[in-house]
């Protein structure tokens, strides 16, 4: 808890700015630092600023930790987030810069909307944006994104918080008429895994397991008289109907026809979830549903699901986490990986059966 040092201290700070501008996954491993930050402030205002309306600004519905969330586009001509900004001037107390999101205008920004406190983490941005932050807080290596969020508080109120852990999604509270309708010709009432096959919005990453592995297990689990939901984003649909070629059976196949509230509705309601290190991973564990995560190049130690039902594949090469250890990109990945992506080509179907029979109880 806050101690009564650090109420007084810092008693001018009501109004808070929290950038957003990133992937659904990385919010909602903020959702621990935004809860803590509604603690030290119970009166305090708190604002989610995203670039995009790609499902993040439903995270926080009716969860009372964020009071609204405002949009600038990324791609907005500079003329018009300068007005964003300066509209917002006087408004703000303090603004927080995360690791994860694209500084790329905000720091400005933050300086044109007047906000006082502006503490950023350094370490993983140009110099040139220290400049900008009144509150320097390390990037520490090695730590879980959850817990490098939390760092960004220390300046407030050093040593007087709980870290916990716990994640939050909202989720619908029904499904649209269409998709009920779907449902509707799915046997009701039954077991069911959802699945996420692809993912990065269909673009090509490292992170996905091969498209005959996801066959595979389909073909066995549908064997098993399993039935599957798969989920995902409508770009990844053509991936998505191509795995699925050929087979028939208790499949119904949602990508794209969803929106992220209802997907987390959907899963909530699932026997479990297997998907890649995905924003719907990291959906599944905040519901605390069981999980089957397949890891590969990204970094385990700093973005691993951390529910008690949460599990996690990886293969144990020397070469991973590329995206740690070789400081890589995802494009980076794909091109250089001398191995040809050994990580999740060599994670077997069959070792990802027998882990999710375990797992699901199948």
């Amino acid at each position: 808890m806050i101690t009564s040092k650090h109420s007084r201290k810092e008693k001018g700070l009501h109004n808070f700015l929290i950038p957003a501008n990133t992937g659904l996954g990385n919010v909602i491993l903020m959702t621990p630092f935004i809860r803590a930050l509604r603690t030290l402030f119970p009166g305090g205002h708190i604002d989610l600023l995203s670039d995009s309306r790609c499902g993040t600004e439903h995270i926080f519905c009716d969860t009372g930790l964020v009071d609204r969330t405002l949009f600038l586009a990324g791609d907005a001509p500079f003329q018009e987030k300068a007005r964003f900004f300066i509209r917002l001037r006087g408004y703000y107390d303090a603004v927080f810069f995360p690791f994860t999101v694209k500084m790329r205008d905000l720091a400005i920004g933050s300086i044109l909307a007047g906000i006082p406190r502006r503490i950023g983490h350094t370490g993983t941005v140009p110099v040139l944006y220290n400049l900008f932050f009144t509150d320097k807080v390390p990037f520490r290596p090695g730590r879980h994104e959850v817990d490098l969020c939390f760092d960004l508080l220390e300046p407030l109120a050093p040593g007087s918080f709980e870290r916990r852990y716990e994640q939050t999604m909202a989720k619908a509270s029904r499904l649209s008429p269409m998709t009920e309708k779907q449902l509707d010709q799915y046997p009701q009432g039954k077991p069911f895994l959802a699945l996420q096959i692809a993912a990065a919005n269909g673009a090509a990453t490292p992170k996905v397991w091969p498209k005959r592995h996801w066959h595979a297990i389909i073909a066995r689990l549908l064997e098993e008289q399993c039935r599957l939901v798969i989920l995902g984003d409508a770009p990844e649909l053509p991936d998505a109907e191509e795995i699925l070629r050929g087979l028939s059976g208790n499949i119904l196949n949602l990508v794209g026809k969803t929106t992220v509230p209802e997907a987390a509705l959907i899963i909530s309601r699932s026997q479990g979830v297997i998907c890649h290190d995905s924003g719907l991973m990291h959906v599944a564990n905040a519901l605390d549903i069981p999980l089957l995560a397949l890891y590969g190049p990204t970094d385990f130690d700093k973005t691993r699901p951390l529910g008690r039902q949460s599990h996690v594949m990886r293969l144990d090469l020397d070469c991973i986490p590329c995206f740690a250890k070789k400081k890589w990109s995802e494009a980076e990945a794909l091109e250089k990986c001398p191995s040809q992506g050994a990580c999740m080509t060599k994670l077997e179907p069959s070792s990802v059966y027998d882990c999710a029979k375990k797992i699901f109880s199948l």
